[in-house]
């Protein structure tokens, strides 16, 4: 993913998964012990309002731990644009993952003349 659709400077609602499969074990568990089953129960999980992350924040601390420690299976520079107007998370997806994925795709089919 090289773009994104979001506004950077909003919150990022993100939950750790270990959290999130305790609270269905334990939504589970209530629900199997209740004593009445004809209630609907809605639950809700949210990160909370504690050590909130705000979008921008996240992709520069992902972007300074790719370049201290970048992946061996890495094929391109890091690069991400954040945008929270569609038409211009459009264009930047076609120009910066549809155009590369085209041009890895056609590049063994012009040098073999076999395509995958």
């Amino acid at each position: 993913m090289r773009c994104a659709h979001v506004d950077g400077s909003k919150i990022a609602d993100i939950v750790p998964v270990d959290m999130v499969v305790n609270s269905l074990i334990a939504t589970a568990w209530d629900v199997a012990s209740a004593p009445d089953r004809n209630i609907a129960k809605v639950y809700a999980f949210t990160s909370g309002s504690r050590n909130q992350l705000i979008w921008k924040d996240l992709f520069k601390n992902l972007s300074d731990s790719a370049h201290v420690l970048p992946s061996v299976n890495c094929m391109y520079y890091l690069v991400m644009v954040l945008t929270k107007h569609l038409l211009l998370y459009r264009l930047c997806s076609i120009l910066l993952e549809l155009v590369p994925a085209c041009f890895v795709d056609a590049v063994p089919y012009i040098r073999t003349g076999k395509h995958k």
